[in-house]
Order: C-alpha cells, then structure tokens, then sequence
C-alpha cells in the first residue's frame, strides 16, 4: 500500500501542446485538481494503470501517497507522426484514469532497467518512444471526425460527456 503523505502534495503540469502519460508502477492515490480550484475525491491508481491526460489546458494534482511511476510528455507532433506512418489511428487521443494496458506496461518494463544506465541508451529509448506513441494512436486515437466533446481535456468531471473512461 502507498504511503500517505501528511498534507498532500499539489502537482501542476502547464498547458501544452501534448498529451502526459503516467504509468503507475505501485499503487498511487491522487485527487484531481479542476481549472477553478475544486478538488475532486481521491482516488486509488493500482500498479500497472496508466492515465493520459491531455495538456491543452494543463493538469493539477494533490498528490496523497508517495509517488513510483514513469511519465512520459507525448508531443502531438510526434503522434501525428505515428498516426500516418501507422496509416489507423489518430494523433486524437481519448483520455484515460487508471487503465489497465499489458502492453503499455510491457513497454514500461523494458524502459526501467534503460534509466538506471549512466548513457540511458538515448538511441534504444527513441525506438521505445515511437513504439509507444504508435500504440497510443492505434489504440486510443479518435476518429478524424469524432465530435469535439470526445477530446477530453483530462477534467473527470461527472457532467463530462467526453467518453473517456471513468472508474
């Protein structure tokens, strides 16, 4: 079980354009924070979960327990790129809170032992990036003509009508 963190610890990530990806490595419990402030109840992200949030409007967090995990910042630019070397898919991503993904967590495995590497194999890690921005698009794109309401912009509000999944 995660340990607690006596006050929490607030976590904000600016706005930009790309989508943050975490993967929990151990069980994790966070709140997210809204735009205007408004702390949503916490909730428990088991290992091997991962969330993708997207960054148009930025992400904030109270974090409550200690924190193992892997974060990636995904630049629409390079998805675009995935998304037409891949020819399916879109560089539209749904959003996602505490999804299981084997093969997210596959990739996962084979990064760890990759950043405790003094050169951290710069060239192996480039692949593994590509690797996983081409499932993201293959797995999660939204379709080109997808309503605007499905881009979810990582809110989680229960009024949200984005599709992205909620647990």
């Amino acid at each position: 079980m995660p340990g607690p963190l006596s006050q929490g610890r607030e976590v904000h990530l600016p706005a930009r354009d790309a989508y943050f990806l975490m993967i929990y490595l151990a069980p994790a419990t966070h709140a997210d924070i809204l735009p205007d402030g408004t702390r949503l109840p916490p909730r428990l992200f088991p290992a091997q979960t991962i969330c993708l949030v997207d960054l148009k409007e930025g992400a904030s967090i109270l974090l409550q327990t200690d924190l193992r995990a892997i974060a990636f910042v995904c630049p629409k630019a390079l998805l675009k790129i995935a998304a037409r070397l891949s020819e399916s898919g879109s560089a539209r991503l749904t959003c996602l809170r505490g999804k299981e993904d084997p093969v997210i967590g596959h990739l996962a495995d084979a990064l760890l032992p990759l950043f405790r590497q003094a050169d951290g194999e710069a060239p192996l890690l480039r692949h593994i990036a590509m690797a996983l921005c081409a499932h993201l698009v293959h797995t999660y794109g939204l379709p080109d003509d997808a309503p605007a309401l499905a881009e979810c912009s990582g809110c989680m509000r229960p009024d949200c009508s984005c599709g992205g999944a909620r647990q």
